[in-house]
């Protein structure tokens, strides 16, 4: 019987957090946004991790900073890290695989 109370409220509580997260309102003023800017898979994959990187203390914060960081790479970010010798395995899988053994050669 505890068990089922629990789950019941587990269910009650994560229900709630999707409304509250999924949607674009919350989206656009925390980290999530940052992938949200490009179209390319290869660039949603990069700009997602640099915004995971960087997913510490006030979200704004985060935000200016990952925009910052892709103004740098002038939003080329597959490009760039292509060019500079890393490898990208997003076809082996939603994650990043970079070579940094080999970076530059």
């Amino acid at each position: 019987m505890e068990k089922e109370k629990i789950r019941y409220e587990l269910k009650a509580f994560l229900d709630k957090k999707v409304l509250e997260f999924n949607n674009p309102a919350f989206i656009k003023d925390d980290p999530i946004c940052i992938p949200h800017l490009f179209s390319q898979k290869q660039d949603i994959e990069i700009a997602g991790f640099f915004a995971a990187v960087f997913a510490w203390g006030i979200r704004k914060t985060i935000i200016n900073k990952c925009k910052f960081l892709l103004q740098l790479m002038d939003h080329v970010t597959y490009d760039l890290i292509d060019l500079m010798g890393l490898s990208i395995g997003i076809e082996e899988g939603s994650y990043l695989i970079a070579d940094l053994d080999n970076a530059g050669e």
